[in-house]
């Protein structure tokens, strides 16, 4: 079976550009209905929107918690990157595996088609966070998250990387989800 890392809670749509947002962190099956039953180190870093801010580094990955069932429903609250600007936006990004700057490309992504695909939880990516002045924060949450599936070829990845980027909707109300699609 495939495990996700996914949110409880998702961050926020906005944040103040000091500070930290708070999010709870799952790991579970696809249907969010069996968690991993196993400890495993969760990873964040954050990568900017580059449109604006195209100087922006992408922070090394931090430790941010070890995942237990017993603190399933823990809030965490997750620094902002430093000298974070109004006007930006910011993606945050969590994974079970540690690596440096040179890996965190394929520890980001799922790797579909490598010999240790499924061995750990699945990376998530969050919608962007718009970077605000602090008392113009919207207090609602993201709905989505983003998923990048490489696809291998001929066992290697290709130079030129094909890459299928999948949103998922994090809400659990299918009737909402049905009433708004039209036919």
């Amino acid at each position: 079976m495939f495990f996700y890392l996914s949110f409880l809670r998702p961050p926020p749509r906005e944040a103040a550009p000091s500070g930290t947002i708070t999010i709870t962190p799952q790991i579970a099956n696809d249907l969010r209905t069996e968690p991993y039953a196993n400890e495993s180190d969760v990873y964040y870093t954050w990568l900017p929107v580059l449109e604006n801010s195209p100087d922006a580094p992408v922070p090394a990955p931090k430790k941010l918690t070890t995942w237990r069932t017993t603190n399933t429903y823990k809030e965490i609250a997750v620094p902002l990157p430093e000298q974070t600007k109004v006007g930006q936006r910011w993606r945050l990004v969590l994974t079970t595996q540690k690596s440096g700057l040179d890996d965190f490309q394929q520890t980001r992504n799922i790797i579909l088609g490598g010999e240790d695909v499924g061995s750990s939880p699945f990376a998530v990516v969050s919608m962007p966070i718009r970077i605000v002045e602090h008392g113009t924060i919207s207090r609602s949450r993201q709905t989505q998250i983003q998923r990048n599936y490489h696809f291998l070829i001929g066992g290697e990845l290709p130079s030129v990387p094909t890459i299928l980027t999948i949103q998922e909707e994090l809400s659990y109300d299918l009737d909402k989800v049905i009433s708004s699609l039209t036919l």
